[in-house]
């Protein structure tokens, strides 16, 4: 549970379809600019990095087939570099009909650093029954085409978001509807490790409230296929979106039948277009939660105006620390962490606002982490001795009977225990000692 940096990270999405009657995998593999190591060549900026990609059998051992390739990204300036614009690599796998574990490396070829991805992934017989894929999404930028979004977090700013499908076998009654949801999400940041526990039944326990009715109904778009063939493409736009946790469920049918024939269902979040950086003011303040009393956080809120607002943030630090750059050390520390939470733990809301997160920002990274099917346990050194601390994380969706689902939640179990550690903590960082 401790952020590398220079260790590359990179999303996976392997998508079964046919082409031209014969099934196979459609791959792409997404990786950030700043997930790479970059070297000054020649004025500019360039990255080498490896992939190597195994389809393996359903209980992920047997190799069936294998892949690799080499890429590099070359780009003008170091601002550049520290982005996350993804850059996606396309590769097909023409494969037999059967149930597969695709694994994924990435590999750093600057550091030699290299991290692993698996899908599991189920390729239908081509038969003639009516059928669809899984749902893609593709993002298009300002200015640009449309590229692959293959990551579960979607900056805004987006001048379209497309969902695509293939429908095979359809008739020129066949028809596709898209129904885009908001869903039910916490957002709320975490309580202090000694409050009260959340309810099992809540949405600050669940996360994400996938059983019951959306928070609103975005978009309806039903689309006629009007034509007999093999395998079709339907492409359908969404409308811009605000930050949030949102569902595709996408149904197909045919005028004959009054129910579906197959239906797909795909979750995806929209983040600010700098996460997980965070740039704005607001919040750069709300960050502060943490090592805020209630009443110094609703003062630096409450400012009229930006100016204010920045003055009584500063003003803040400035209270805190008489040296400049203690201040400065702990300011940029602080922050680094909320950054590295966001990387480490985002799920259906910022990494810093989860409770591993806010573990994660106070106390830094554990000694070492125990896991297991149904919960997580963080150990830490407490105050520089030999004494170990424990912080045990449930995975509320074991408790759904949802293995796995598109944003799991990792609940602490709260403890009045822990309030002196806490308080400790908490001290540490407002008075510039902090390890």
């Amino acid at each position: 549970m401790t952020y590398e940096p220079g260790l590359p990270n990179f999303d996976l999405e392997a998508l079964a379809t046919l082409r031209s009657g014969a099934p196979g995998l459609d791959l792409y593999l997404s990786v950030p600019h700043a997930s790479l190591v970059f070297t000054n060549a020649g004025g500019a900026f360039r990255a080498q990095y490896r992939y190597d990609v195994e389809v393996r059998d359903e209980r992920g051992q047997a190799r069936t087939h294998s892949v690799s390739f080499v890429d590099s990204l070359r780009l003008p300036t170091y601002a550049a570099t520290r982005t996350f614009r993804p850059v996606v690599r396309e590769e097909r796998l023409a494969v037999d009909p059967g149930t597969y574990v695709v694994v994924a490396t990435l590999t750093d070829e600057e550091t030699d650093k290299t991290v692993e991805r698996r899908q599991r992934v189920t390729v239908p017989v081509p038969v003639g029954a009516p059928a669809i894929s899984r749902v893609a999404l593709a993002i298009k930028r300002p200015g640009e085409a449309f590229e692959p979004q293959v990551a579960l977090n979607t900056p805004t700013g987006f001048d379209s978001l497309r969902a695509t499908i293939e429908l095979y076998n359809t008739t020129p009654t066949t028809s596709v509807q898209l129904q885009l949801e908001r869903l039910r999400s916490d957002t709320t940041v975490a309580r202090p490790a000694y409050w009260l526990a959340y309810g099992r039944s809540s949405l600050e326990f669940r996360g994400v409230d996938f059983s019951g009715a959306p928070a609103d109904t975005i978009q309806v778009t039903t689309r006629p296929v009007e034509q007999a063939a093999l395998a079709l493409s339907v492409e359908i736009n969404l409308p811009p979106l605000e930050p949030g946790v949102y569902r595709i469920h996408l149904t197909a049918r045919d005028s004959s039948g009054t129910e579906p024939f197959a239906e797909q269902t795909r979750e995806f979040a929209v983040r600010q277009a700098d996460f997980p950086r965070l740039t704005e003011l607001g919040d750069l303040i709300a960050a502060l939660t943490y090592l805020t009393s209630e009443r110094e956080l609703t003062f630096i809120q409450e400012g009229e105006t930006a100016g204010e607002r920045r003055r009584r943030f500063d003003g803040f630090w400035g209270t805190l620390f008489n040296d400049r750059r203690v201040a400065s050390g702990i300011v940029r520390l602080y922050y680094e962490r909320v950054e590295e939470a966001n990387l480490l733990f985002t799920t259906h809301k910022e990494g810093w606002r989860t409770d591993r997160g806010m573990v994660y920002v106070l106390l830094g990274p554990p000694a070492f982490v125990e896991t297991m099917p149904t919960d997580e346990r963080w150990h830490y050194q407490v105050g520089g001795s030999n004494t170990l601390s424990t912080f045990v994380f449930e995975r509320a969706s074991y408790y759904e009977g949802v293995l796995r689902p598109a944003f799991e939640n990792w609940v602490l179990q709260r403890s009045n225990a822990y309030e002196p550690i806490w308080r400790r903590a908490i001290r540490n960082w407002r008075e510039g000692t902090v390890l």
